[in-house]
């Protein structure tokens, strides 16, 4: 699992002279997912955006995340390291529960699904991070093992066609992904990258599209330059 950070989204609009857009939204929590990133590396959760959407498959993974959250407030945004990291599961989680003030919005489901639904409630642009697939056993699986193309599809049927969007594993594109005894665990062959690039291009012709190593890591970003 990936992260980004809000410097990311905030160096795109500054380089383009665009105002951020104030909704991020996640796909792919797992325990904590960029929230809980942003939190450990600064003690707070910035408030560049004013709400931050977060989709997970696994309703166990979400029980942890949730957990983890609420760790965050009890101790106000500095928790001890067992507490911030902790495997413990909430288990009064269920569905959606929003954390931080209702800042943040944890949201159990498949993002193929729950995408559209958030996307049918927002009138606004928003920076995406796509980050949803199987992998190793932590990882949940759906139908399909990485549901971007379905997400990409879900943004180019709604309104704005201007949000910054950007999708982690850039390197495994096209690739399947194997664990230490051979077998594989993600299936890429059908996410190649002149796939995502073509899907993105079919939201806005004017997407300037590019793989980029933040924290050494590939990922791709696209913007409205």
């Amino acid at each position: 699992m990936g992260y980004i950070l809000p410097e990311i989204y905030k160096s795109i609009v500054q380089n383009t002279n665009k105002q951020l857009p104030k909704i991020f939204i996640e796909t792919g929590t797992y325990k904590g997912g960029v929230p809980h990133q942003i939190i450990e590396k600064t003690q707070t959760l910035d408030e560049c955006f004013n709400h931050y959407y977060t989709i997970e498959l696994s309703e166990d993974i979400c029980k942890c995340a949730s957990r983890r959250y609420k760790y965050i407030e009890e101790y106000n945004y500095n928790p001890p390291f067992n507490k911030l990291h902790t495997d413990e599961l909430d288990e009064s989680f269920k569905k959606s529960q929003s954390y931080f003030d209702n800042r943040l919005t944890l949201i159990n489901g498949d993002s193929a699904i729950e995408l559209k639904n958030v996307l049918e409630n927002l009138n606004e642009t928003a920076c995406f991070w796509l980050d949803a697939h199987s992998g190793a056993q932590q990882y949940a699986k759906g139908n399909q093992d990485v549901p971007l193309l379905t997400e990409l599809e879900h943004i180019k049927n709604h309104s704005i066609k201007n949000h910054i969007i950007a999708i982690d594993d850039a390197h495994l594109f096209g690739e399947r992904q194997v664990n230490g005894r051979g077998e594989i665990v993600c299936d890429y062959t059908d996410v190649s990258y002149e796939r995502v690039e073509n899907k993105i291009l079919e939201i806005n012709p004017n997407y300037d599209i590019g793989i980029y190593t933040p924290y050494n890591m590939e990922m791709i970003i696209a913007f409205i330059p």
